[in-house]
């Protein structure tokens, strides 16, 4: 594993990728299989997410064309 952005001396996270780097010293390297298992991973994790926001805003549209958009009064 990689990782990306800058080192890390404030103590922060740093993020890890799954790109393939021959500096990374070996304990932290993986092979082609993982790499390549956890790259499909994360493509299924974003279509799903982008799935899941397509039908949030498909969901309100429909409930914003279903109610006119406006705002009745009831009166008491």
């Amino acid at each position: 594993m990689s990782t990306n952005g800058t080192s890390n001396t404030l103590g922060q996270a740093e993020q890890l990728s799954l790109l393939a780097a021959p500096s990374v010293p070996l304990q932290f390297r993986l092979d082609e299989r993982t790499r390549r298992n956890g790259l499909q991973h994360v493509a299924a994790l974003r279509a799903q997410i982008a799935a899941q926001a397509a039908q949030r805003l498909a969901s309100s549209a429909s409930s914003r064309r279903s109610t006119g958009g406006s705002h009745r009064q009831i009166a008491a």
